[in-house]
């Protein structure tokens, strides 16, 4: 179960459209939305905050600790 403040990790599956991603975890496939300017490439792990869960809101963390927004667009 995803809660607030939750880090998780998350493999990047496909990009669907441009900035939106089909992302893997534990075995569930969920579809986000990147507005970080930060760009992604497929099989990538990233590791995300849960930061609200109705709706979900992911952020990603960046190695320097700086958090940018993924938003789930299901």
């Amino acid at each position: 179960m995803l809660t607030r403040g939750l880090q998780i990790q998350a493999k990047l599956v496909e990009e669907v459209e441009h900035n939106k991603w089909i992302v893997s975890f534990q075995g569930q496939l969920l579809q986000v939305e990147n507005t970080s300017p930060l760009l992604f490439k497929e099989s990538a792990v990233i590791e995300l905050t849960v930061e609200k869960t109705d709706p979900l809101v992911l952020k990603v963390v960046s190695k320097s600790k700086n958090r940018r927004h993924l938003d789930r667009i299901i």
